[in-house]
């Protein structure tokens, strides 16, 4: 199996399996009526559509209405897939007890209970997810430094990262978080990329938005979902008609504090999935300024720590859902399994040069499906103190 074709047989399974086993359950619950085949097979190609796009055309993946309706088909079937397992435990829970009262057959979730309400689970799954994908948190932390400027007993930054703006993104969705980001009144502001997956030249009610929560500017860097997008002609003019000034292996120094940006989107770091190497660019700073690492990826290099005070960084979300926080190798569930490090957590690392901080936001936006559950939208207000 060559590299193409593996990735889009791991992109698809999951969401065909999720579905195969949904009508799987259906069919055994009504039979094999016809008036089923239609919305199996139209499941099916839904639950095809978006990852095997995204595998097929990693870098021109733009939001449209056929994979937005795709990624809310796979969130759903994989809903109902931990629905239909939650009563099979229940019943396996129950059975003994329903044996000792002597019952003939001691089922008390057959099939004509089960599959209602699995479904009704799945929905009210569904709707919690969606409504937590409205609320957004504001997460505050404080870290003390003797590298602020003279005179600086206090700093303010406030960390964005995974909008996943696109074509369809709702305006009434962006407003309060622009209103949220503005509240905060932070001295700068930083982007940790993912801010939009697809061309926003058509929508410029989001420019003016984004910009008026910015009336001081904004640091950022580029993200992965800008690789899939067309950057040079509609992300980058984007983000920098919004104020936000980007850092591509750059650094700059502001407020007294330097912070280095890391370029996603570099071709020799893209060669083989390797991450960028921050290296070489940390190693020209002086050191003698509070340094600020904002990497896309949460991946931190060993040799880089101590190099650094802080990386702060996006991209996982904290796996949007938490299967996949539990899952996922380099998850919350056990961040040892790679250097991808837990989202939510400000962590102290200790290498070859010392210790730095690090943080990975969740991400204030979606991907796929304008959904989350159990991992909440977050914007991180960081508070330097003398």
């Amino acid at each position: 199996m060559n590299a193409q074709a593996s990735d889009i047989f791991f992109a698809v399974f999951p969401g065909l399996l999720c579905t195969i086993h949904l009508f799987w359950r259906l069919f055994r619950r009504f039979g094999a009526k016809p008036q089923l085949l239609p919305p199996a097979l139209l499941c099916l190609g839904m639950a095809v559509w978006a990852p095997a796009r995204q595998a097929l055309e990693p870098y021109s993946h733009p939001q449209d209405i056929v994979s937005l309706l795709s990624g809310i088909w796979i969130t759903l079937a994989w809903f109902s897939l931990a629905a239909f397992l939650l009563l099979d435990l229940a019943r396996l829970i129950l059975w003994p007890a329903a044996k000792r009262m002597q019952a003939e057959r001691p089922d008390l979730l057959p099939p004509r209970r089960s599959v209602p309400l699995a479904l009704a689970l799945t929905a009210c799954l569904g709707l919690y997810a969606w409504m937590e994908a409205r609320e957004i948190r504001v997460t505050r932390l404080s870290v003390q430094s003797d590298k602020l400027p003279a005179g600086v007993q206090q700093l303010r930054l406030l960390f964005v990262s995974d909008l996943h703006l696109h074509g369809l993104s709702d305006l009434a969705g962006l407003q309060p978080l622009a209103d949220l980001i503005l509240a905060q009144d932070a001295d700068l502001i930083l982007f940790g990329g993912d801010m939009a997956g697809g061309d926003l030249r058509g929508r410029p009610e989001l420019l003016a938005v984004l910009a008026a929560a910015l009336p001081r500017g904004g640091l950022g860097v580029p993200g992965d979902q800008e690789a899939r997008s067309d950057f040079r002609r509609g992300i980058a003019p984007f983000m920098e008609n919004a104020g936000i000034r980007l850092l591509r292996n750059d650094a700059v120094l502001t407020k007294g504090i330097c912070i280095a940006g890391m370029d996603a989107l570099d071709p020799a770091a893209a060669q083989g999935g390797a991450e960028p190497d921050p290296i070489p660019l940390l190693r020209r700073l002086s050191g003698e300024n509070f340094t600020i690492l904002l990497q896309h990826s949460p991946y931190v290099r060993e040799e880089s720590i101590g190099l650094f005070d802080l990386q702060l960084s996006g991209h996982s979300q904290d796996r949007q859902f938490l299967p996949f926080q539990l899952l996922t190798p380099g998850g919350r569930s056990n961040p040892a399994l790679s250097n991808r490090r837990p989202a939510g957590e400000l962590l102290t690392l200790s290498g070859p040069h010392g210790q730095s901080l690090f943080y990975a936001s969740r991400g204030a936006g979606t991907l796929g499906a304008p959904m989350r559950f159990l991992s909440p939208q977050e914007i991180v207000v960081l508070d330097l103190l003398r």
